[in-house]
């Protein structure tokens, strides 16, 4: 690997590395590993030990998080993003 990092997706709900993988061509090599690091569980989970309302689509729960959705909702690019910012985000306040 040659920037030596993790090769498990992020995703926002389980299941979307195998969506990607049965999308992918198939001349195309898949380079991630099976797990995928689902960020809505995550979020859901945090949500739970804090005691507060657990269900949230992606733009709701940057907005618990105080954070603002940035680009066009589902637009993948857009999309994997925003869950990138609400991990960066969890991870911060779990330190």
């Amino acid at each position: 690997n040659r920037h030596d990092c993790c090769r498990m997706p992020i995703v926002w709900g389980a299941g979307d590395g195998h969506a990607l993988r049965q999308e992918l061509p198939s001349d195309v090599t898949w380079s991630f590993g099976r797990r995928e690091l689902d960020v809505k569980a995550v979020f859901q989970a945090y949500q739970m030990a804090r005691g507060v309302k657990v269900q949230a689509g992606l733009a709701k729960a940057m907005t618990h998080l105080g954070l603002a959705f940035k680009g066009r909702k589902h637009r993948a690019i857009d999309d994997a993003i925003n869950t990138f910012s609400i991990y960066y985000a969890l991870l911060k306040k779990f330190s």
